[in-house]
């Protein structure tokens, strides 16, 4: 009986600078961006830039062309495979065969990178038993990595959407982690792609916006708005507000009143 796979290479470049342009006849390649950005396309369509951490696959048919040619380049995992076990995943859709099914943003890329070196120790161990099923464990990762994201994309948002509703509540980057069940960095990378600003910013300028708006609709004295917004400090509050609308509150609030006059 033959054997279902067999392993043909394996390496991990820190500072990958490789430009791929080519097909990839007789096997297949799982690879992995740690860190870094790419350009990433397949059967001359338009290349489309990926930023890391991410996965993709290679299958024999189509052409690809992906890769970094400037410093520092990517942080860059791969290992290749054949056998009829791979083709009869292709054969199967089980494997995507759809350019914009075949790389998936990785939502844990910590322990994604932690099993891709696992993965390579085994292999240099030539414990090819252990390696594939390794591979299976991250091809399961990478296959349903969509929904895990999707739904944390989601926690995420409504987390967001919880802070602007409520900016004077003391919201901790904590009870972010707990809700989406990340690490710390894999949090802030998160909200800061999620809102277009890191944790802390966002915070203060919900706090400003509701600021803002205290100001421009109701009667309460700056010292009100200031607690209401969470600031028990009054300088504190004045030295925000300005930051984030080029005034000081009470100027912001005269402005105001004489445009709508």
């Amino acid at each position: 009986m033959s054997h279902p796979f067999r392993f043909l290479h394996f390496n991990h470049l820190p500072n990958c600078t490789a430009w791929v342009d080519r097909t990839f006849e007789g096997y297949f390649a799982l690879n992995y961006a740690h860190a870094g950005r790419i350009s990433w396309g397949m059967n001359g369509a338009p290349l489309q830039e990926l930023t890391a951490p991410a996965a993709w696959w290679t299958w024999p048919g189509p052409h690809f062309t992906y890769g970094c040619k400037n410093p520092p380049g990517w942080d860059h995992y791969y290992v290749t495979f054949c056998g009829r076990w791979a083709v009869e995943l292709l054969q199967t859709g089980w494997l995507p065969t759809v350019a914009t099914e075949s790389f998936r943003p990785v939502t844990d890329p910590d322990d994604f990178c932690l099993k891709m070196s696992r993965l390579q120790e085994a292999l240099a161990q030539r414990d090819d038993a252990r390696a594939w099923a390794m591979l299976l464990g991250l091809m399961l990762d990478v296959r349903d990595n969509r929904k895990e994201q999707s739904s944390r994309e989601q926690r995420l948002q409504n987390f967001a959407s919880a802070i602007r509703r409520d900016p004077h509540r003391l919201w901790t980057e904590e009870a972010g982690m707990r809700l989406c069940a990340v690490s710390k960095p894999h949090f802030r990378r998160l909200f800061r792609e999620q809102t277009g600003q890191p944790f802390r910013q966002f915070c203060l300028q919900s706090r400003m916006d509701l600021a803002a708006t205290l100001l421009r609709t109701g009667r309460h004295t700056i010292q009100e708005i200031s607690s209401r917004c969470g600031l028990s400090d009054i300088y504190q509050f004045y030295r925000q507000f300005r930051k984030y609308h080029n005034r000081p509150p009470g100027e912001y609030r005269r402005t105001i009143r004489l445009e709508q006059n």
